[in-house]
């Protein structure tokens, strides 16, 4: 199909294609492509495997969320942080009708709650401070941008073959080979897609 676009554009252009056989480039820009794509499956692979050894290790992770409760570390620090305001503002509500009888009592109450849940908000702050820095010894992070690093040279090189433009039906040939073999094993972005199309199109200086 896509061998069949560029022939198609090339004689809507009314262009005569050489015939030398000059498929170097093409197939040094497949190789890189190729090279590129091998280089991201292993560190995505690698990016995996510290990610599920630190949630191994972490995500069970017992973290204060309330007055007599505590959640597993997985759940997030949004929602553990939300669990322990909710708790607090449940026993200060129980409190009100103490403030009825005695205002100052319930104030101090109030107030003794309210700090009580600063303190436990601290110390799900200094517990996940504690889960990042573990991250960080585990390499999650590093990996995870070294492949992401690969992810978009593999892109850049898929952008690249698209882009090339052919001067010989041989080109195309080959171009289309590449483009199609590739295609078959995964979707081809929109980028590549584009520069694809591009590339039959006259050249503006």
């Amino acid at each position: 199909m896509l061998a069949g676009l560029a022939a198609a554009a090339a004689i809507g252009a009314g262009e005569a294609l050489a015939t030398a056989p000059d498929t170097a480039e093409i197939e040094r820009l497949a190789a890189a492509y190729v090279a590129a794509s091998a280089l991201a499956e292993r560190l995505s692979a690698e990016s995996n495997e510290a990610q599920e050894a630190f949630d191994k290790a972490t995500r069970e992770t017992p973290i204060p969320a309330g007055i007599g409760v505590r959640m597993d570390a997985y759940l997030g620090r949004a929602e553990i942080e939300k669990s322990t305001r909710e708790s607090f503002e449940t026993a200060r509500l129980r409190l009100q009708m103490l403030g009825v009888v005695d205002r100052a009592a319930y104030e101090q109450a109030a107030a003794v709650l309210a700090r009580k849940r600063d303190d436990m908000l601290s110390r799900i702050d200094a517990a996940f401070a504690e889960i990042e820095a573990e991250r960080e010894r585990y390499g999650v992070k590093a990996k995870l941008d070294a492949f992401e690093a690969a992810d978009d040279a593999q892109q850049a090189a898929l952008v690249a073959l698209g882009g090339f433009r052919c001067t010989s039906t041989a080109q195309m040939a080959a171009k289309a080979r590449a483009l199609l073999k590739i295609a078959e094993e995964e979707y081809l972005p929109d980028a590549a897609v584009e520069a694809l199309l591009r590339s039959f199109l006259p050249e503006v200086a």
